[in-house]
């Protein structure tokens, strides 16, 4: 039986009626790294937006505190602009019926229990006491009275936990009752018969959905875009990720839609450099949007006496992830070319005479991998020791060594997509930190209204909520490597 959940559904809508709001418009932006500091302020070097301390990469889009929630069938989640109460979060799935499921986030102190989380999502809870525990009878009407707990001859209430290092929902050993979660628990209720084995939709997928509701939300009007040309195309990255079908989203009926934004933009933003050409071509692959007639690719930058795309090691990552998104292969002599300029220290700078920082690295990891490069290749692993050298004891990653300590989300979502790209776990004991990890990191800074922050109490960012979109759903880059048609053809 095929389940669909309430945002997908929501997707759709949005995509056939065109319902969205607000959203601000800027001149052509170049690929974006991560912020470094808590006071964002664009520097710009030759047309090209990037964070580096103290300017952070991509100045956050003005947003407010009144930003829409998620609405689900059965419950309205709470919205804030504001971090949630500090203490231990965990997050419920509830799966009602076929397109009636409930995702929700809860925060807590303390010891508690999967019954007791259960119970403070303000749902319809019907128990009973029984010889091995409290039973769960009904949810929102659906199951069994409480003098009849077990009415049902064919269907139960299962309980699930969700694995993070192994990503993957499991049958809960003890019931609810008998359960303690643990910070960023994720459980899941489904009401299914004895021989179903279908679980619900994985818990990085639930999360994502969340926070491109959000997304959503956010479209320019205006200009169908997404602030500037570079932070769209993050946008279509993490649609591409979501697997989100957006080509034809619009903010309103008869405004402009993201590929009216690309037609308008797409070419002059090309022009910049190799760089800004490839993360062009990333982003039209990804949610397959048409290439402007006469608009540059990172191929057009190629010199093959040296096997450059781009004298900055940054760019040069990005033209040949965005030649992998056109379909075609990474000469030999571009791989090392962007190998020839690892630093001692196992990482790369973004451009010459820079320190070397975590952003370029985990670029420069996901582009070699995509090109070939193995995993197990010394590059590789040194690149990924000095990674790990980013990681502070809060599991985040800060975007250089001069900022140690001091964790962002964006540094940590590229990192988290190079180690995914190198076949390790981020919830894995490597990249755990005094009990935390990069993951982790990221799901505390989630809002209620779906976004994320870029730091604790920063409040939303849309960046930083489109570049933690890509991590949790295990995706790096390239997301696909399909190619585009050029609009027109």
């Amino acid at each position: 039986m095929k389940k669909q959940t309430v945002r997908f559904v929501n997707y759709l809508v949005v995509i056939l009626i065109g319902a969205l709001i607000v959203g601000c418009q800027s001149t052509p932006a170049t690929p974006e790294a991560s912020p470094a500091t808590a006071e964002p302020s664009a520097t710009q070097v030759e047309g090209i937006s990037t964070e580096t301390p103290p300017a952070p990469t991509l100045a956050p889009a003005t947003q407010t505190p009144e930003s829409a929630p998620t609405q689900t069938n059965a419950q309205a989640m709470e919205t804030t602009g504001t971090s949630t109460t500090p203490g231990s979060k965990a997050y419920l799935v509830i799966e009602l019926g076929e397109e009636n499921t409930v995702t929700t986030p809860i925060t807590f102190t303390g010891s508690i229990t999967g019954l007791d989380a259960l119970l403070q999502t303000g749902l319809d809870v019907v128990t009973q006491e029984t010889s091995f525990g409290v039973a769960v009878c009904s949810i929102e009407g659906v199951g069994c009275p409480a003098d009849d707990c077990f009415c049902s001859p064919t269907n139960f209430w299962n309980y699930l936990n969700w694995d993070w290092a192994q990503n993957q929902w499991a049958a809960s050993m003890v019931g609810p009752s008998g359960t303690t979660l643990t910070d960023y628990a994720f459980d899941g209720w489904r009401w299914q018969t004895f021989e179903d084995t279908v679980t619900p939709p994985p818990a990085p997928e639930l999360i994502a959905g969340t926070a491109m509701d959000y997304l959503l939300s956010k479209q320019d009007p205006t200009t169908g875009g997404y602030g500037s040309l570079g932070s769209t195309l993050d946008f279509l990255l993490a649609a591409g990720a979501s697997e989100l079908p957006v080509i034809d989203l619009k903010a309103q009926e008869g405004a402009p839609g993201l590929q009216d934004y690309i037609l308008l933009e797409g070419a002059a933003y090309a022009e910049g450099d190799a760089g800004t050409a490839g993360k062009l071509a990333m982003g039209l692959a990804s949610a397959q949007v048409c290439l402007p007639t006469g608009t540059k690719l990172p191929q057009d930058y190629y010199d093959p006496a040296t096997g450059a795309y781009s004298d900055k090691s940054l760019f040069q990552a990005f033209a040949m992830l965005g030649v992998l998104s056109s379909g075609e292969t990474v000469p030999l002599e571009a791989v090392a070319y962007l190998k020839s300029h690892i630093q001692p220290s196992g990482g790369w700078a973004w451009f010459p005479g820079e320190a070397e920082d975590s952003n370029t690295t985990a670029i420069a990891i996901q582009a070699l991998i995509a090109a070939g490069e193995s995993v197990t290749s010394p590059e590789i692993s040194n690149a990924l020791t000095f990674l790990q050298s980013f990681q502070n004891s809060d599991g985040g990653f800060s975007y250089s060594q001069d900022y140690l300590g001091t964790s962002d989300g964006n540094s940590t979502a590229y990192a988290i997509q190079a180690i995914l790209a190198a076949g390790q776990s981020p919830a894995s004991e490597v990249w755990s930190k005094d009990g935390q990890n990069p993951l982790f990191y990221l799901l505390d800074l989630q809002l209620a209204d779906g976004s994320f922050e870029w730091q604790p109490g920063s409040g939303s960012n849309d960046l930083a909520t489109m570049q933690a979109v890509v991590a949790l759903l295990n995706r790096y880059y390239p997301i696909s490597t399909a190619g585009f048609s050029e609009c027109g053809q």
